[in-house]
């Protein structure tokens, strides 16, 4: 990816759209919730966030790290 066009989502973030998320070990918390059709090839996120698209959801959990390729799959590093 083009390091100069990367962003850094993080749950900091000015988010327009957030839900309260119940996870395990942290209990409810303010989530931002992205849209998959507007990550860019190079995004880095960091959980807590949810990223919705047409054909799944996906939660990354507080911690938890995800980046999406080139090719538009996203990896994610759980901790």
């Amino acid at each position: 990816p083009d390091l100069l066009s990367t962003r850094y989502l993080t749950s900091e973030t000015e988010h327009p759209h957030k839900r309260d998320v119940h996870f395990a070990d942290e209990g409810w918390i303010e989530t931002p919730v992205l849209q998959r059709g507007a990550l860019a090839s190079g995004d880095q996120l960091s959980g807590p966030c949810v990223i919705e698209g047409v054909d799944a959801t996906v939660v990354l959990a507080p911690g938890s790290a995800g980046t999406v390729r080139d090719t538009g799959d996203l990896v994610i590093s759980v901790r």
